[in-house]
């Protein structure tokens, strides 16, 4: 099975302007070609706050795999991504059985 994660993950990060994981995460993705959308939070805002309480995730970034329209996965933070971008590609080098 061919599977490019480049045609089939979306991300949504929410970050601060100055973070240097945030950055990181960016670097990350775009060295992949994996398109994602970038939302700049206020640290001290409302959002923030009510994305650390329904995550219960108190650091920047926080990334979220957008399936489709309605369905986002929470993946947590810059190492988390790296773990989860890890698992598939795996699954490219694995032989087709």
């Amino acid at each position: 099975m061919n599977y490019d994660i480049r045609e089939n993950h979306k991300f949504i990060v929410y970050c601060f302007e100055e973070c240097p994981f945030c950055d990181d995460t960016f670097a990350l993705l775009s060295d992949l070609q994996i398109s994602y959308k970038k939302v700049i939070l206020d640290m001290d805002g409302p959002v923030w706050a009510q994305l650390k309480v329904a995550y219960e995730y108190k650091t920047a970034p926080m990334i979220f795999r957008n399936h489709d329209e309605d369905l986002y996965e929470f993946i947590g933070g810059f190492d988390d991504l790296r773990e989860y971008l890890d698992y598939y590609s795996d699954k490219i080098d694995e032989p087709a059985r």
